[in-house]
């Protein structure tokens, strides 16, 4: 790690970073000059909006409440959508159109998945990485799979790494920990090991606000 980096940048430099990191490279690696994310306020979320951001990727991020709007728009969020609207499927395809958006980064899964593949462009690729409503993806077409050549196919990180090289995974670590103070940061709120159930309701309930940190000295 570099001496400038702190014991809690360590303690969030892999997972979230890494997974952020292996989503840019497939973006990339298709010329993709925009992205869909569901769980766009994560700590995850708003780390790939200040990442693509970098790379001049356009980011449209799908929320559960509009209170989060604001945040995302000041780390540079292109399109803000709100899951709960009444309007969300008609704007969703409007703005994936306007954007071109043919690849998803999906976390919630459940019917969600399928809203988002049928808004998308034809030839998209929704990829599903987290299950925040259950393990099920539910009611997608046989149509689209077929006529429109829609894509759902899973990302796990473990299975990834594993396609890039030894050179690949030194440069990702290396341009991660050159950025764990700027756009690979993470926020974190430190806890004593008593405070185990603090820590535990900061992150049921305030997730988005940091990362749940045990502190040992």
């Amino acid at each position: 790690m570099l001496s400038e980096n702190s014991f809690q940048d360590a303690a969030c430099h892999f997972i979230n970073p890494v997974t952020v990191y292996c989503f840019l490279d497939i973006l990339k690696k298709q010329n993709k000059k925009s992205v869909i994310h569901t769980a766009g306020a994560s700590a995850l979320g708003k780390m790939l909006i200040k990442v693509c951001k970098s790379e001049g990727i356009k980011t449209i991020n799908i929320v559960r409440n509009k209170k989060y709007f604001s945040a995302l728009t000041e780390l540079g969020s292109d399109c803000n959508l709100d899951m709960t609207d009444k309007d969300f499927k008609t704007d969703l395809a409007k703005v994936a159109k306007e954007f071109d958006a043919s690849v998803c980064f999906e976390a919630v899964a459940g019917e969600l998945t399928n809203h988002i593949s049928n808004a998308m462009p034809n030839g998209s690729t929704v990829f599903v990485y987290g299950a925040l409503s259950g393990f099920v993806v539910n009611g997608i077409s046989v149509g689209d799979l077929i006529f429109r050549g829609q894509t759902i196919t899973g990302f796990w990180l473990t299975a990834y790494m594993k396609t890039q090289s030894p050179k690949e995974h030194e440069v990702m670590y290396q341009t991660i920990q050159k950025g764990l103070k700027t756009i690979y940061h993470t926020d974190t709120k430190e806890f004593l090991p008593s405070e185990l159930d603090k820590a535990i309701e900061h992150c049921n309930n305030t997730s988005s606000v940091g990362k749940a940190l045990f502190k040992f000295n």
